[in-house]
């Protein structure tokens, strides 16, 4: 199925207003807490990729919107696009296994669950792109359909197969120390932190099974969900990163 331009360009300017607001919204607590604290938090490099990094995606959308794109232009778009996405996903991903890590003492059976994870989640994300990059391939569609038409087999939703296993193991042990922690103590940072982390996963888990699901029915609407999930990684991950960090500063 085409995606038609009307649709695209309403999804993504969307999108691009929510991440716009978020970044508005938080930059007080950002400059405060994350560009002008000292010493410089070794995570910045990480931060910095993941709450910037769709604006990179954002500029690149939107040149693609402005014209209508030919198949050769669709590939170069899909090319850029799609390494991106999955640099995006797997630094917030990272992240949020860094979290999960630290609240668990740095135990050891951990590391190496993070390990295992990273071995077969992330390795089988990697592959499944470069699969999909070498096989793509697009037709000039009609001019009641403009945009990109993939006429390949997709594989995108499977890239979210092992996304969704990485995100459920990270909330899976996040919900079993959080119950530990809260059966201890009701302090209001303890509270926020692990039911906020509880929301952005169940945000996040339904986004990843609707980039794995709808597809299937609904090919033309896998770019626009695939911009929302990062969207989502991105402000999620910044706000769980910057409430540890906001904490830390008021110790």
């Amino acid at each position: 199925m085409p995606l038609t331009a009307s649709f695209t360009s309403y999804s993504f300017t969307a999108c691009t207003t929510v991440l716009f607001y978020d970044l508005l919204l938080l930059l007080p607590t950002e400059i405060d807490y994350v560009w002008l604290s000292r010493p410089v938090h070794p995570l910045l490099l990480l931060f910095a990729l993941n709450r910037y990094l769709p604006l990179i995606d954002m500029a690149v959308t939107i040149n693609w919107l402005l014209h209508k794109p030919t198949p050769t232009q669709c590939h170069q778009f899909a090319s850029i696009m799609s390494p991106l996405m999955v640099i995006g996903i797997l630094t917030s991903q990272v992240i949020l296994m860094i979290r999960t890590y630290a609240i668990w003492d740095r135990h050891r059976a951990v590391f190496w669950c993070f390990i295992g994870t990273g071995v077969f989640c992330f390795i089988p994300e990697l592959v499944c792109i470069v699969i999909e990059l070498k096989t793509i391939r697009f037709i000039e569609p009609s001019s009641n359909y403009p945009g990109c038409f993939n006429v390949s087999s997709n594989m995108a939703e499977t890239f979210y197969i092992p996304v969704l296993v990485s995100e459920t193991i990270i909330a899976s042990l996040t919900l079993f120390k959080g119950v530990q922690h809260l059966r201890r103590s009701s302090h209001p940072f303890l509270i926020e932190f692990y039911v906020s982390g509880m929301f952005f996963y169940v945000c996040l888990l339904l986004m990843t099974v609707a980039n794995i699901l709808v597809p299937m029915w609904a090919d033309s609407l896998a770019p626009f969900l695939s911009y929302v999930q990062l969207i989502l990684h991105s402000i999620l991950s910044s706000r769980i990163m910057l409430l540890i960090l906001k904490q830390r500063e008021m110790r």
